[in-house]
């Protein structure tokens, strides 16, 4: 990631002609009387920070671009951004509004993922705001690969319910402890969103098929709070199958070694935690041989 900053300025110059705000707007040249009722778009300044960006193979691994947007006009506005991701490219949004005022710029977090499979490359990160254009340089780096990487790591993982505050894509961050959603802070953790009913399940999908004969659990590091039975399963070709169970689980981590197979996903049944209404998973590795 990089600390600078990318800007691209939009303004308003004689003879003229722009769009900003989705309205048409004619600057008349020196001399020129140009019509009373005319809308006058606002000079914008477009940033970015960083101002190129990395991002790893993933749905569940996200990297974040600030979008910066800053009048020049004396006036505050309520400029519209568009933001085009090329696939396989995706973004949180692909627009929004801001108020923008005179005195600093309004930032906006945009997340870019791109899905497990995707080959390392380069892509263009467009974003834009009446005339103003802005380019975002975006690098798909390589997958990380070996016998000790974590295949479960950035990749798309659903989940039969999700609580509040928490995400699925929370247990395959690299991040074992238990953080709840709050200001610019992501949730590192998952829990389900049926208090007292089990099973739930957890879903990870695999960037490309794989052999596997590992998978570690971590759930709360306080008991009381920890999941205490689950199943783990992998999907193969011929469907889900159970490869091993964990039973009078207290907390934190747990491993499960079984024999080598091939799988494109694996999924985590919980079945009954140490009396908390809630089954919570912080973190979920699955290793080959």
């Amino acid at each position: 990631m990089h600390s600078r900053h990318r800007t691209s300025t939009a303004a308003l110059g004689a003879a003229a002609t722009v769009i900003a705000l989705g309205v048409v707007a004619i600057a008349a040249a020196p001399g020129d009387s140009a019509p009373a009722d005319a809308a006058v778009p606002p000079s914008l300044e477009l940033s970015a920070g960083p101002d190129r960006l990395d991002v790893a193979p993933g749905l569940c691994s996200p990297s974040t671009v600030q979008l910066g947007v800053r009048s020049l006009d004396a006036e505050p506005s309520y400029p519209t951004v568009d933001v085009v991701a090329p696939p396989p490219l995706r973004v949180s949004r692909d627009t929004f509004t801001t108020y923008v005022p005179t005195e600093y710029a309004a930032m906006t977090p945009i997340d870019v993922v791109v899905p497990g499979d995707t080959a390392p490359g380069a892509y263009d990160l467009t974003v834009k705001s009446g005339a103003g254009r802005l380019t975002v340089p975006v690098t798909v780096t390589e997958r990380a690969s070996g016998p000790d990487t974590n295949l479960a790591l950035g990749q798309e993982t659903t989940a039969s319910t999700v609580g509040n505050l928490t995400t699925p894509c929370g247990v395959v961050d690299g991040d074992y402890s238990y953080t709840l959603e709050g200001y610019n802070r992501p949730p590192t953790a998952w829990a389900d969103g049926s208090p007292g009913v089990f099973p739930d399940q957890l879903e990870t999908y695999l960037a490309r098929p794989a052999v596997v004969n590992r998978v570690d659990v971590h759930t709360h590091p306080e008991a009381r709070f920890a999941l205490r039975d689950w199943d783990v399963e992998v999907r193969t070709d011929a469907g889900w199958t159970t490869v091993a169970s964990v039973r009078g689980h207290t907390s934190g981590g747990a491993t499960s070694t079984f024999p080598s197979v091939r799988a494109d996903a694996v999924r985590i049944t919980t079945i009954a935690t140490n009396g908390y209404a809630y089954a919570i998973v912080t973190e979920v590795e699955v290793y080959g041989p």
